[in-house]
């Protein structure tokens, strides 16, 4: 018997998969390049304290407002108004990110909230 497998039917799919990877990486890279330069700043203290993150995270900025030191004995108050600022601006970084990731590759998109929901021991 002969294989079904023949020179033939293997150029068909490797065009196949090169016309798909000719395809997928220009949509990859724009993704990146988006994610990239993504940028969200999270508040806390009624906007006393603000911190911007890029990326993937990056710390690039943070402001906090002279009313935030006024009557402060206690450094951790600013602390927790830090921590408070950054886990805010750390969540809409995640939902932004999510969402770039959705409009610019669903079919990724669906594969990270599959993942998401899945429960590791």
């Amino acid at each position: 018997t002969q294989s079904t497998w023949g020179p033939k039917v293997l150029d068909i799919a490797m065009d196949h998969l090169a016309s798909i990877v000719a395809e997928f990486v220009p949509r990859w890279t724009r993704l990146v390049a988006k994610l990239e330069t993504l940028e969200v700043t999270g508040v806390a203290g009624g906007g006393l304290v603000k911190t911007t993150l890029r990326g993937a995270g990056k710390l690039v900025d943070v402001s906090i407002q002279p009313p935030a030191f006024e009557g402060q004995q206690d450094p951790k108050a600013l602390s927790q108004l830090l921590k408070l600022s950054h886990a805010n601006a750390f969540e809409k970084l995640e939902n932004e990110r999510n969402k770039i990731v959705a409009e610019e590759m669903p079919e990724i998109a669906s594969v990270r909230q599959w993942v998401g929901r899945m429960k590791f021991l």
